[in-house]
């Protein structure tokens, strides 16, 4: 089908005797003239964009039906199928008696088909990206080594440890004064070597404390973080635009 002429149409309305109105709207329709005779000689050099672009400002001006049948043509060279179809249905709502009516139904039925075509297509092409996505997420997850424990907590363990051992130590050391103290003949040297018994027992008992305390807390740090280590979600695999980014 080609480029309808609607320069008869609007050439017939100027021509009847004109009202008050109507005397007002020639200027109207005489632009909308000039934009469709523009439209027309874009449209057969091939510039579909402007010639729509014209047609679109001749119809606001001027609302002749022909516009519109003009408008879908220069919609559906360009692709556009939404608003060719668009533009095709409201030329038949203003036309409704047009002779080649079953014609451009078919048309639209045609472009109808291209835009489901074409959101199949996209959504494939979606459907592909995001199983790509995914099979980059699993191989990313594949090559990402194990996480080892952290030192930390069994460093504080084994601090704890060493300050049981002192303790202990201090402790024994506090045992030999306080036999010391029993077994000195002299008074003197008895209360000396009582006073460092109860010295180095105050040092054994806070070692004690102090000791097992921290080894208890570096011991269950340690046992949580292994744990952790053994659960899935420890670690976070994100894709996003930039690339694979992992989290912890």
């Amino acid at each position: 089908m080609s480029y309808r002429s609607v320069a008869l149409a609007l050439t017939l309305l100027s021509a009847s005797p004109p009202c008050l109105a109507e005397a007002q709207e020639t200027p109207a329709r005489e632009r909308a003239l000039e934009l469709y005779r523009q439209s027309r000689a874009e449209y057969d050099i091939g510039d579909y964009r402007a010639a729509a672009d014209l047609l679109e400002r001749a119809y606001e001006i001027f609302p002749e039906p022909n516009l519109l049948y003009n408008l879908a043509r220069a919609y559906g060279s360009l692709g556009e199928h939404a608003r060719a179809v668009a533009a095709y249905e409201a030329y038949l709502e203003a036309s409704p008696e047009a002779e080649d009516r079953a014609i451009i139904e078919a048309r639209i039925a045609n472009s109808r088909e291209i835009l489901a075509q074409e959101t199949r297509a996209r959504e494939q092409a979606e459907a592909e990206r995001q199983a790509a996505l995914e099979r980059t997420r699993l191989e990313a997850l594949e090559q990402i080594p194990p996480p080892a424990p952290q030192p930390t907590p069994w460093v504080l363990a084994g601090v704890g440890a060493g300050a049981l051992v002192a303790a202990a130590v201090f402790g024994a050391v506090s045992l030999s004064e306080r036999d010391t103290a029993n077994g000195e003949p002299s008074a003197i040297a008895a209360a000396a070597a009582s006073d460092r018994a109860v010295a180095f027992a105050w040092v054994a008992n806070g070692g004690f404390a102090v000791g097992g305390v921290v080894a208890l807390v570096g011991v269950i740090w340690g046992i949580v973080d292994v744990a952790s280590l053994e659960t899935p979600s420890a670690s976070a695999l994100r894709l996003d635009a930039q690339g694979v980014r992992v989290s912890w």
